[in-house]
């Protein structure tokens, strides 16, 4: 039986999606994007949503994807 893709739901997917396909961890992410590992933590658990600011910094991270970031972030907010 084939396995079901999850669908990206949720701003938290995005962020974690991303980071993992670039082999990130939450560490490193935190370190290039300014913030603490906890900020990324409670993005990802949907504890918080992350600031406009934030997202822009973790969409630049994504070099050549950043442009599909922002598009998988639109879809997500619908």
């Amino acid at each position: 039986m084939a396995k079901k893709k999850k669908r990206i739901t949720s701003t938290r997917d995005v962020v974690r999606g991303f980071r993992i396909m670039c082999r990130l961890s939450r560490e490193e992410l935190a370190e290039k994007i300014g913030v603490t590992y906890h900020a990324v933590g409670s993005w990802e658990t949907g504890m918080r949503e992350p600031s406009f600011s934030s997202l822009n910094a973790v969409g630049k991270q994504f070099g050549p994807f950043e442009e599909l970031f922002w598009d998988a972030i639109k879809m997500a907010d619908r």
